[in-house]
């Protein structure tokens, strides 16, 4: 699938299974798929991670790629829990072997070792226990982020080589954004369309967990005393009171909350206003429509990447 060409470089999505580069395996590659074209790799997605990849067209746009396309890339993953709770920069040394071709933590600099850094966003807790989780790459190395997770004991779903069990449809990694810096000097960002992403991924799906979250929100404030009485009832016969209760908000306001919530209720008017824009904005945004509002370039946790 092309999402955008030009006379210096082409866009498109790679399928699961297909080579960024071609090699000496004779395996499908990205050059034979967009043949006749004649293109030039400037970065590479291992051979199982499906997701939006730039070439060049010419060796001047390879060689403005190569040097310029060091950030920017994003991508999506179900993995076997979460590695943080909130955003959070996940930091190691890493050795790549040639000869097993797999990456490996090491605790040592040496000859052959990189350091790698990402930023982890956990998006949300499945009820299976797998995690949605966003990864801003900082640096680039051989499988980084599948050694990064498989190392903190949350595999990529269907991560064998990194300790994850078997699942199907394949390694649970996508290469979701891109940012190309064109050589005209514009900037342009592509996405994978929502349709090549699993539904636990998608935009649906967020909605569908923000909907969730709303729903029990509003079934633990209870201002009655009736429906506080039947919450509590069935959290005694369910043995979950002392778990729970806590949630439920309070009868009456709490006079030591007062000054934090008038605090919160201030932010909170400030945030709609700017998140408004932001909803509205970004679709017209990544079609190049509005200029890159530099607000999208931080994480919720405020971490600029």
């Amino acid at each position: 699938m092309i999402l955008y060409e030009d006379a210096q470089l082409v866009v498109c999505c790679k399928p699961r299974g297909v080579l960024s580069a071609a090699d000496s395996s004779g395996q499908e590659s990205m050059a034979a798929l967009l043949a006749p074209r004649t293109v030039f790799p400037v970065h590479r997605l291992d051979r199982d991670v499906p997701g939006v990849m730039v070439f060049a067209k010419t060796r001047e746009a390879a060689a403005f790629l190569s040097a310029h396309l060091t950030a920017g890339k994003e991508y999506l993953a179900l993995a076997e829990g979460a590695p943080c709770k909130e955003p959070e920069e996940l930091y190691d040394l890493l050795f790549h072997d040639r000869a097993r071709n797999k990456t490996y933590v090491v605790r040592r600099t040496r000859a052959g070792v990189r350091e790698a850094r990402l930023i982890c966003t956990p998006l949300r807790l499945l009820p299976d226990g797998r995690a949605a989780l966003h990864l801003q790459l900082l640096t680039g190395r051989t499988h980084q982020i599948r050694v990064q997770l498989g190392s903190r004991g949350c595999p990529v779903c269907g991560d064998r080589k990194y300790g994850a069990q078997a699942a199907p449809g394949g390694i649970a990694l996508y290469a979701w954004r891109l940012r190309v810096p064109h050589p005209d000097g514009r900037s342009l960002t592509f996405c994978l369309p929502e349709e090549l992403l699993p539904d636990e991924l998608t935009p649906r799906q967020t909605e569908q967990a923000i909907r969730t979250f709303l729903w029990g929100n509003a079934l633990f404030l209870a201002p009655g005393r009736a429906k506080r009485t039947a919450l509590y009832t069935g959290m005694r016969l369910a043995g979950a009171y002392h778990g729970l209760h806590g949630m439920i908000v309070n009868y009456e306001p709490n006079p030591k909350c007062t000054e934090s919530n008038a605090v919160l209720q201030r932010l909170f008017d400030e945030a709609v206003p700017q998140a408004v824009t932001l909803i509205t904005e970004y679709l017209p945004c990544i079609r190049g429509e509005l200029p890159w509002s530099g607000l999208y370039d931080y994480t919720f946790g405020g971490v600029r990447v």
